[in-house]
């Protein structure tokens, strides 16, 4: 009991940081949830457009790629493509 409490404060609060971050006058969390949905959506098309030209460069669209993505923004999505090229 005491510990599902415990979550439970654990948790409310981490909600409530995360609100402050995404409607905060800097509004990170919206920034960086906007990044990675750019990432994704531009990850696939270049996906998409090396398939249809029959390159064999492709990224996967997974967690890491997209957090790497999300951090790095436009120089991230070249530099996972880069890396894909030249290695």
């Amino acid at each position: 009991m005491l510990q599902s409490m415990g979550l439970s404060y654990i948790l409310g609060v981490t909600g409530i940081i995360l609100c402050i971050l995404g409607v905060g006058k800097n509004g990170l969390l919206l920034r960086m949830l906007t990044r990675l949905c750019v990432a994704a959506v531009v990850t696939y098309g270049i996906n998409t457009a090396l398939l249809y030209f029959g390159l064999p460069y492709s990224i996967g669209i997974n967690g890491w790629t997209l957090l790497v993505m999300t951090l790095l923004g436009v120089p991230g999505v070249a530099a996972m493509y880069a890396v894909c090229i030249f290695l």
